[in-house]
């Protein structure tokens, strides 16, 4: 299928989504995928070509849940 630019912003609630990953999944052929930027932004590639397979595609955007503090110290006594 031809390739055509993609670019996006990912927001909620208005603030920019730093470091989610964008996925275009398109009925046939490879998928594109993206990282946003510090300001949400990103462009899509596909096999290492800029752009996406022109077509209807799903769209998943993702992102790791921060690393969770634990106060828990690191070797524990039993008590």
């Amino acid at each position: 299928p031809a390739i055509a630019k993609v670019t996006g912003k990912v927001t909620v609630k208005g603030a920019a989504i730093k470091g989610a990953t964008v996925q275009f999944y398109p009925e046939k052929g490879p998928m594109a995928v993206g990282i946003t930027d510090d300001q949400g932004n990103f462009t899509l590639t596909t096999n290492g070509r800029a752009g996406a397979p022109v077509g209807m595609n799903k769209v998943s955007i993702s992102k790791p849940a921060a690393a969770a503090t634990n106060s828990m110290p690191a070797n524990p006594s039993p008590e």
